[in-house]
Parts: structure tokens; C-alpha cells; sequence
């Protein structure tokens, strides 16, 4: 007969709670992190209280001239657009296996960053822009009670600071909105440069090379539009002739506009002269040159953010030759280095240090133009002759490469396909004792030559 002891030490309402405690603490890490970071709206703050050491223009200028200079938001806008939406992958290193479940976690992370319901193409826009703007792109890595990866949040660069020691070692982020700080570990910030400084931990803005062109642009479109102003009146003074002085009062009081109304100019006039006349104080066609100067300009500003103007719809006088050669040149001096930018902060930051994952790695592809038939012929000759396998070809490009096979080199003789691993293994003609027909001096040769003396001999006695 069993006899049941009375739980004295309340030992089963301890494993009921234990069990409990295991699976809230599964529904905490299924749930979203902790947010240190604080979001943040020009229009609504008096000014960004970080600045920058021996910086030419404030974040809050550099931010105002994005938003009104017509060539500088165009270039940006058109980067961004360009490198957000290239196609991108998780995927093994080349030749190596990897872990599919690491894959599938990176992958779920990028589908879903966080609870804004935003794509990771979002993220990035809005990093990319503030790094193309400021030189400062901010992303938090939000981290659950456990420290495990669990968002994205793209925050603004502009109100990050990094903060090293007197060597000039990272020590720790701090962000600073309307008189609120916040401290950041290293580990929970990708600060990304696009234009680092071997003496500094700040970046090098675009917009600080170009500032006076940028002034000069803003001036010429004040200038243009408020010509074609109705009752715009130029510089000048207008002479009103041989009027009387009560007569050029009431004129005078009658040209003038006082403030509060809805225009605000003085009209100089004068009199005394025999002739009504108009004098103008401005130079001819002066609009006419403002225009004229507004295309050199603007191509000096797309030159410094690597930007060709045919990118951006300058098209005229550009054959097809010369526009693929400007893109290759776009892509090699703008696209791929931004490419490779976050695809570094992405592996380094998310995957390697953020999920502890070194078997995937992050890749954006290259968009392959339809002209590119010279490269594509001298990269079909590599992979022909064995110099190249298609999965070489394919990372170097940045191209998808193939789910299963390509790793191996080959070579292509005739219809035959000879791997170059296996080279070592195959034996000559010689070696194998094989002699080709035809190499000797008889057989087919001198049947061929004894052919060739029947025929010169019957078109010899044919023409006897």
C-alpha cells in the first residue's frame, strides 16, 4: 500500500512556477526590445545641440540646404534610391557550408526590424540619407532582457556624438534632443562614415566643399523667380521729367508700398530733367547669365557626390556609348563604395556581433546593365579556359550565384567539358601509347599524296 507524503516544502508549486517563469521568459524574448533611443522632428526642435569640432556649417545648415537646395536633394535622393534598391541576399561564404537556421535568423531580423512596420530598404534610406547629408548615419540595435537582437532602428545621425579617450579609442556614443541625453555602449550603435578622418571620430560632409557653390544656386533661383514676380520692379530709378515738386510728392507717395501690405518695395524716383526716362541699374540679361552659370554649378555639385548628370535626367547631347561609360564610372566611384560600406557595418555589426553568427555574411547586388557585351565576352573567356569558376565570377560581380554547382573550374574543348581538378589525373597521347592517325609520314598521308599525283596526272593528260 502507498502512502502520498504531504509537500511540506511546497516543492510542485515550485516547478509549476519554474515551468510559469520559462515560458513568460520565452514571451519576453518573442517580444520587442528596450528603445534607449529618442526620435526626432526639426520643425518642432529649437536647434541640435550637437556640433561638431572645427565643423565649416551646423547640422541644422547642412540639413536646411538638403531641404532647399535643388541640386543637392536630387543627388542625395537619387543615391539613395539607387543603393536601397538593389537586391540583396543572406548567404554562405563561397566554398564554405553554413548554418541554414543562422541564414533563416538574419533573414527573419531583415524581414521584420521593428514594430514601425518598416522594411529594412527603409532603414537604410534613412541612414543612407543622414550619412550623405551629415557624414553620420545612426542605427540602434535594440536588444531584449537577454541581449538578444530583436530590432532595427534607423535614429537621426545628427544627434549622435562619438566620444573617445585622449588616443583617439571609441569609447561609447551619446545622443543629445531638446536638452536630453543618452549614453550608448558601442555595441548598441552602427555609426556609419562614409568619409572617416585618420585625426578625428567625426565625419567630412559633402556639403561643406560646396557650400559657396550652394549659396550661389539659392541666390540665382531668389533672383530668377522674383523676376518673373507680378509688379516685380527692377533695380532703378525712374525719372519722372519736368513735373513740379507737388506733383513728384504725389507720384512718390503713390509708387511707395507700406509695410504690412502685400508687397513691400520703395520705387526711386526723381525729377527736374526735360525727358521722362528709366534708368537701369542692373546689367543686360543678367537672368539670362544666372541660368547660363546654374548648369556649371550644378555639375559641380553632382561631381562631388559622385553623381553623373545623366543620372539625374541631363541627357541632351549624350549618345549611348558615353551614357554607359558614365554609368560604369557612377558605379565605381559612388555605388560600389557605398555598397561595400554597409555591407560591412551590416556583417561586422548585426551578424557577427549581433547574432555571433561568422558562416553568412549580408550582400547586395549589382544591377547588370544590358550593353556591357565587351565584359561579358572576356569574362565568358575566363570562365572557358578554366581561369575562373562561376562563383568566382558571381561574388566579384556581386551577381546571384547559381543554388547548387558552379564552384569548380572547367575548361571547354570542342563539345567536351574537362574540370581542372582533374587535370592532374587525365594522361597524354603519348603516355597512353596512342598515336594519332595522320602524325606519320605513311598511311594516310602518302595515300593522300599518292591521290594528289593521280589527279595531276589526269589533269595533265586532259590538258595535253
Amino acid at each position: 500500500m502507498k502512502f502520498k507524503l504531504p509537500d511540506v516544502f511546497n516543492k510542485g508549486k515550485v516547478v509549476v512556477l519554474e515551468e510559469k517563469l520559462q515560458e513568460l521568459s520565452k514571451t519576453v524574448e518573442s517580444q520587442k526590445g528596450y528603445m534607449k533611443g529618442y526620435a526626432t522632428d526639426y520643425p518642432l526642435l529649437p536647434g541640435i545641440t550637437v556640433s561638431r569640432p572645427g565643423a565649416r556649417l551646423s547640422y541644422a545648415t547642412l540639413n536646411r540646404i538638403y531641404r532647399q537646395s535643388s541640386a543637392v536633394r536630387p543627388a542625395i535622393d537619387g543615391i539613395v534610391r539607387e543603393i536601397t534598391t538593389l537586391p540583396f541576399s543572406v548567404e554562405g561564404y563561397l566554398g564554405q557550408k553554413f548554418n541554414e537556421g543562422h541564414k533563416k535568423a538574419v533573414e527573419d531580423l531583415l524581414h521584420d526590424p521593428n514594430r514601425n512596420k518598416e522594411t529594412f530598404r527603409d532603414i537604410l534610406a534613412k541612414a543612407l540619407t543622414d550619412v550623405l547629408i551629415y557624414d553620420a548615419g545612426a542605427i540602434e540595435l535594440v536588444k531584449s532582457a537577454s541581449g538578444k537582437l530583436v530590432e532595427l532602428m534607423a535614429r537621426d545621425g545628427s544627434t549622435f556624438a562619438p566620444i573617445g579617450d585622449e588616443h583617439g579609442v571609441l569609447q561609447r556614443y551619446e545622443q543629445a534632443v531638446a536638452g536630453k541625453k543618452e549614453e550608448f555602449e558601442k555595441d548598441e550603435i552602427i555609426y556609419m562614415l562614409l568619409y572617416p578622418r585618420a585625426g578625428s571620430l567625426w565625419g567630412q560632409p559633402v556639403i561643406e566643399a560646396i557650400i559657396d557653390e550652394v549659396a550661389t544656386l539659392l541666390y540665382s533661383n531668389d533672383h530668377i523667380a522674383k523676376s518673373f514676380t507680378d509688379d516685380e520692379i527692377p533695380p532703378g530709378v525712374l525719372n519722372l521729367g519736368d513735373i513740379g515738386k507737388e506733383a513728384y510728392l504725389a507720384a512718390k507717395e503713390d509708387f511707395q508700398v507700406k509695410k504690412g501690405q502685400k508687397k513691400d518695395f520703395k520705387l526711386r524716383v526723381i525729377y527736374g530733367t526735360r525727358n521722362v526716362d528709366w534708368i537701369d541699374f542692373k546689367r543686360p540679361a543678367r537672368e539670362m547669365q544666372l541660368n547660363e552659370l546654374r548648369g556649371s554649378i550644378e555639375r559641380i555639385v553632382f561631381r562631388n557626390f559622385g553623381v553623373t548628370p545623366m543620372e539625374l535626367g541631363m541627357v541632351q547631347d549624350i549618345n549611348r556609348s558615353t551614357a554607359l561609360i558614365q554609368l560604369k564610372v557612377s558605379q565605381s566611384r559612388l555605388i560600389i563604395p557605398i555598397k561595400n560600406m554597409l555591407s560591412y557595418y551590416i556583417d561586422k555589426e548585426i551578424i557577427q556581433e549581433g547574432f555571433g553568427f561568422y558562416d553568412v555574411h549580408f550582400v547586395m547586388h549589382l544591377r547588370v546593365y544590358e550593353d556591357e557585351d565587351p565584359e561579358s565576352r572576356a569574362i565568358e573567356r575566363l570562365v572557358r579556359c578554366g581561369v575562373k569558376s562561376i562563383n568566382q565570377v558571381c561574388a566579384e560581380k556581386g551577381w546571384n550565384p547559381p543554388e547548387k554547382g558552379g564552384d569548380r573550374r572547367f575548361i571547354i574543348v570542342g563539345k567536351r567539358l574537362i574540370f581542372v581538378d582533374e587535370l592532374g589525373k587525365m594522361k597524354s597521347d603519348i603516355e597512353s601509347g596512342k598515336i594519332l592517325e595522320g602524325r606519320s609520314n605513311g598511311g594516310n598521308n602518302k595515300a593522300r599524296q599518292g591521290d594528289g599525283g593521280s589527279k595531276r596526272s589526269k589533269l595533265e593528260r586532259s590538258t595535253s
